[in-house]
């Protein structure tokens, strides 16, 4: 039964104009605020060691030591490597990063474009492409956001091929094993996105796998396990083909020889990682601020829900709304599982934050089905709480992206111009063949990309030193 606030007065059309143009407004800042990021962004930690490393062994050279002797993501080590290659260094790296930057978003603004529409099609719901389209970066918002750790994800180079591409592909896989008409070049590009999926993150792999097998045996069930009927279910190939894919990936995956040195390197630290994971994890869901930025745009989703509402030659059954925020709690709680049982039983240790990225995505999509299906019951009768929801509501959203973006691009920028400074600084030194110490100031805050303490010597310094050729000490002034 519809949950009635009070007596309603059809939506002006000038006001109603005014929210769209809002919600335009707060998916454009998300993208400007992307795309600095993406500028701005420089190597930090693993990126140096990983330079100095393609430097010294090359592409293929790169991709054995790690396979061997570290870790068997070999279609993100295969991703990162060609990047590192054509970044060459320093050289273009923040060119290369931009570009790459690019492409992620584009890849994933269009495979969640394709999920939505198909959804909508499937419900028999005819919404403007426009408003798909906003809405589809309106949920990358705000799964960026909940994203615990979204530094380590989509500030560094490093945690975004290994943590956020798997999620992008992922979600092209699904879009595509949602068309149901895949030509020869479809299969392909599915195929692929399951290939790199299963290859380049376990838990993404393994989270994936079992969803993949969920489903098919659900469709199974229901079509009491008749191969000719489920011949003629639509994505029933595509599922066979994702499937196939990932575990034929993931079994190379999971095979690589590196992956027992690896859980050695992991237990020697796992102290560490507790400390890390236990505090740091309360403080990124309930004290910053950037969680109620998240729980605003999904806020959002309420307009939605009004207009779904609105379209009167449609009725969505309530119940497939409530199925799927159900589902999303289970899968939450899989999720969650599946992390545990991984570091209980394979690696041994905690695992980092940005190892969680699927649940802060399943959580983005539990928190937009909830706010969706209240805006879609709820019948308002007083103007004033339509205009607080359609029109107050995502203002107040830009207001907080808009203040965010400036923030972060005092930050970013004076980082990453320090940082080239830095750089440039030591390369110079390195020509003049400079003996003595060379004095250097800490580089500044980085804001929401991933810094680099140029007093860790390990971490920094000596892959630094490696990639530069530095034969001289740096001492770094403290502020």
């Amino acid at each position: 039964m519809e949950n009635k606030l009070t007596n309603y007065a059809p939506w002006p059309n000038q006001l109603r104009l005014v929210s769209h143009r809002l919600l335009a407004m707060v998916a454009l800042l998300f993208i400007v605020f992307y795309l600095m990021q993406g500028y701005y962004i420089r190597p930090a930690y693993d990126d140096l060691y990983f330079i100095s490393l393609v430097q010294q062994k090359g592409f293929w050279g790169s991709m054995h030591e790690m396979y061997f002797h570290w870790s068997g993501r070999w279609t993100g080590f295969a991703l990162y490597f060609l990047f590192l290659k054509l970044a060459n260094g320093f050289t273009s790296f923040h060119l290369v990063a931009f570009v790459y930057y690019v492409a992620t978003m584009a890849v994933f603004v269009f495979s969640v474009f394709n999920i939505l529409k198909n959804i909508f099609i499937y419900l028999k719901v005819e919404l403007d492409r426009a408003l798909i389209l906003i809405y589809s970066i309106l949920f990358i918002a705000c799964f960026y956001f909940f994203t615990f750790q979204n530094i380590e994800v989509w500030g560094w180079v490093c945690g975004n091929v290994f943590y956020l591409q798997s999620v992008v592909l992922l979600s092209a896989g699904i879009a595509l094993i949602m068309n149901n008409k895949r030509k020869l070049i479809h299969n392909l590009l599915l195929c692929l996105s399951f290939v790199f999926v299963g290859g380049n993150n376990e838990i993404a792999s393994l989270i994936t796998g079992l969803l993949l097998v969920s489903v098919i045996v659900w469709l199974g069930y229901q079509s009491k396990f008749k191969i000719p009927v489920l011949k003629n279910i639509p994505i029933f190939k595509g599922l066979l083909i994702a499937l196939f894919s990932l575990c034929i990936s993931s079994v190379i995956s999971f095979s690589a020889p590196g992956n027992i040195e690896r859980r050695g390197e992991h237990q020697t630290s796992t102290q560490v990682n507790q400390d890390s994971s236990s505090s740091i994890l309360m403080t990124n869901v309930v004290i910053q601020k950037k969680t109620y930025v998240a729980i605003g745009l999904a806020a959002l989703f309420l307009i939605l829900g009004k207009r779904l509402q609105r379209l009167r030659s449609i009725k969505i059954d309530k119940r497939i709304i409530r199925k799927s925020i159900l589902i999303c709690g289970v899968l939450i709680f899989l999720s969650l599982l599946v992390l545990y049982l991984f570091s209980f039983l394979l690696i041994d240790a905690v695992l980092p934050l940005r190892a969680y990225t699927f649940t802060s995505l399943i959580l983005a999509v539990f928190f937009c089905l909830i706010f969706l299906y209240v805006g879609y019951i709820i019948v308002l009768t007083y103007q004033v709480l339509a205009i607080i929801i359609e029109v107050v509501l995502p203002f107040a959203v830009v207001v907080l992206l808009t203040t965010h973006t400036y923030k972060q691009y005092g930050l970013t920028s004076n980082y990453a111009i320090t940082y080239d400074k830095t750089i440039k600084t030591i390369n110079e030194e390195v020509l003049n063949q400079r003996k003595e110490k060379l004095r250097l100031n800490r580089l500044p805050d980085a804001g929401t990309l991933l810094t680099i303490d140029l007093k860790d010597t390990d971490l920094t310094m000596k892959p630094l030193e490696a990639i530069l050729g530095v034969k001289f000490g740096i001492e770094i002034i403290e502020p």
